[in-house]
């Protein structure tokens, strides 16, 4: 019964030794991404981290394996999924039919641990969609309000065009853009409204049929 307590003794002793050093690193799985003009990107993993705190967590993309490691890179904190997930979505700033290279990453302490470094097919940032107009007619100079979703991309240019003729914008951003009509030339009555984000090309371009009273 002696021999019972010493061995029980001595593993107590030899766990409140053990420090953190002696538990297993933390490790990031496998990592995949899937992208269309529906979603842009989703980048999405899992991790364990083994007991330690993770104090930030997310993925790192850039155009190239090299860039990425040297630091030209973009970062996308992860401020959503559960623990052990990583998952992240890229809805702008993404060139159409252009390969990226990502990796996961978490933060434990003052080291950052990385996943293996992957790529994928980028088919463009989400699609802009326009849901509502605040005319259905217009004069020359008049100043319309375009409401929707992704109307603004940080990295590329939205342009409007009424008759192809491009229109001075006053205000962008994700869901509202403000566009003069411009003076046009012709006497048609029917004024087609164009937009477009600068990477989407002819996939990305909206027509709106509006009166113009001129």
């Amino acid at each position: 019964m002696k021999n019972y307590y010493l061995l029980i003794a001595i593993l107590i002793f030899i766990m409140s030794c053990q420090s953190d050093d002696d538990m297993p690193d933390p490790v990031i799985g496998s990592v995949t991404a899937q992208s269309n003009e529906s979603i842009g990107a989703i980048l999405s993993g899992s991790y364990s981290a083994n007991g330690a705190q993770v104090s930030e967590k997310g993925f790192e993309v850039s155009l190239d394996s090299v860039l990425l490691v040297r630091g030209n890179k973009s970062t996308i904190i992860d401020r959503e999924s559960d623990d052990g997930k990583l998952s992240v979505q890229i809805t702008t700033g993404l060139q159409k039919n252009t390969e990226y290279v990502y990796r996961g990453f978490i933060k434990v302490g003052n080291r950052t641990i990385y996943s293996s470094i992957r790529s994928f097919f980028s088919r463009g940032s989400i699609l802009p969609q326009i849901s509502s107009l605040s005319t259905q007619s217009a004069h020359i100079r008049d100043v319309i309000e375009i409401r929707g979703k992704h109307l603004r991309d940080e990295n590329f240019v939205t342009k409007v065009f009424y008759n192809d003729i491009r229109s001075n914008l006053f205000l962008v951003n994700d869901s509202v853009i403000k566009s003069q009509v411009p003076l046009l030339t012709g006497r048609s009555k029917q004024l087609e409204l164009k937009l477009m984000i600068e990477w989407s090309q002819l996939e990305g371009l909206i027509y709106i049929h509006l009166l113009l009273i001129k």
